[in-house]
């Protein structure tokens, strides 16, 4: 097998795992549940899209190592601050207990 016959069956694994990480999103997002752990289990979702995007299609073995590592933390950022939005909306709609 040659390389560009190893490049595109890598390229058709990485896009099948997308594929079934957006299924597996999809029906976590839209089961009716909410709460936390259906939060955090979106964002572990998107987290391992996104490293598949950037490790997969991106190609950034040859790119500096600051501009892989701005993408990187990219791609941390993103799930990050959608579990902290969770939280923050959590913590507005937590009663205060303070006299009324």
């Amino acid at each position: 097998m040659n390389k560009s016959s190893r490049d595109a069956l890598k390229f058709d694994r990485v896009w099948l795992a997308l594929l079934g990480l957006t299924l597996g999103g999809t029906l976590l997002g839209e089961s009716g549940y909410a709460g936390f752990w259906i939060t955090l289990g979106i964002a572990l979702v998107t987290l391992l899209k996104g490293r598949l995007v950037i490790d997969g299609f991106m190609e950034l073995g040859g790119a500096s190592p600051v501009i892989r590592r701005v993408v990187g933390l990219f791609g941390l950022l993103v799930p990050l601050l959608m579990v902290v939005a969770w939280l923050w909306e959590a913590l507005a709609r937590a009663p205060t207990g303070g006299a009324g």
